[in-house]
């Protein structure tokens, strides 16, 4: 099921007061539900106009790039056995 802007923007908005959780909002719209969160994540991190269909196509690559940057980072702390979030030996 495809989305317009101003539901995307209805479901953030539900979510971001705590009236329903991802999965509420997932069965509600049709969605998988980690399609859900994926899609509140990225507008709790770059804001609403990011559900604009298009226009921010860079910024989305760009949001993905550093996502898996951050990953890989943190896959690397831990595989040297430090705590991903203190960076402190465990």
């Amino acid at each position: 099921m495809k989305l317009r802007y101003e539901e995307k923007v209805t479901m953030y908005r539900s979510w971001k007061r705590r009236e329903k959780s991802p999965g509420q909002l997932a069965r509600e719209n049709g969605l998988s539900h980690g399609t859900v969160e994926y899609m509140l994540k990225l507008m709790d991190a770059q804001g609403e106009e990011i559900a604009r269909h298009g226009k921010n196509t860079k910024k989305i690559q760009e949001y993905i790039q550093n996502q898996l940057k951050k990953d890989e980072e943190m896959e690397q702390l831990t595989l040297e056995g430090l705590d991903p979030f203190t960076g402190k030996k465990r």
